[in-house]
């Protein structure tokens, strides 16, 4: 009897494990499971099962007027995909432009030893490079291409155009009306942006291996090309 009531609270006991790793993935891969920040970003929490949600903030029984509390004072940040995988940032002025896994977010960095949130732009591919002139925020988003954003206010910018490159967009870098986007598998693509509503492909070059970063001299472009090493175009 002792025995059978032992395997009972083993498999019940695997099977407790197994649902909470379940969860608890499904609360860290998905993002459109997560509240979008309110008044502070930096205090997001996890929108999944109240399962989950009890890790990070949970309701006291103990109190009387039942007021939610964080059981440790100084647990004010939840991490968040949607804010983790920082992959570039340009900084202008007083303001640096970070590029992280699901978009743009602006900080003003004017006072170095408090940076603060001015606004965030989410965006569907996978950010990965950023190149910023005058008004505009040039992103390479990964499976989405070629982002344009408008951030002629910091505070209220705006996706204004795209071009859907055919591989995936990992550097790009600007001069004058050309942006060169190191596309991966599909080499470099050069798109025309005189008109940042209507991006369009002006050129590529077929690299032999996988474009990664762009820099741009005089008439003379460089691509990192993973294993094929630097490859100059012009």
């Amino acid at each position: 009897m002792r025995l059978s009531n032992v395997l009972v609270s083993t498999v019940l006991s695997l099977l407790f494990v197994s649902v909470f790793f379940s969860l608890c993935w499904a609360g860290e891969s998905e993002p459109g499971r997560l509240i979008e920040e309110r008044e502070n970003p930096s205090r997001m929490v996890s929108k999944v099962e109240p399962f989950l949600q009890e890790r990070w903030a949970r309701q006291s029984l103990d109190q009387e007027d039942g007021s939610s509390y964080l059981p440790d004072s100084n647990a004010t940040y939840v991490t968040s995909i949607l804010w983790t995988n920082v992959q570039n940032v340009q900084v202008v002025g007083h303001y640096a432009y970070c590029v992280f896994g699901n978009g743009l977010v602006i900080l003003d960095v004017s006072d170095l030893a408090n940076p603060s949130f001015v606004s965030r732009v989410y965006l569907q591919g996978g950010g990965e490079g950023i190149f910023v002139k005058e008004n505009y925020v040039y992103l390479a988003d990964g499976d989405a291409g070629l982002v344009i954003i408008d951030v002629s206010d910091p505070a209220h910018p705006e996706s204004v155009g795209s071009y859907n490159t055919s591989g995936y967009a990992y550097g790009v870098f600007v001069q004058d009306t050309l942006a060169y986007v190191g596309d991966a598998y599909s080499g470099l693509q050069i798109i025309r942006v005189s008109d940042p509503v209507h991006p369009n492909l002006a050129g590529s070059y077929n690299t032999p291996g996988s474009a990664y970063g762009v820099f741009v001299k005089d008439t003379l472009a460089y691509v990192a090309d993973g294993g094929s090493g630097l490859q100059v175009f012009g």
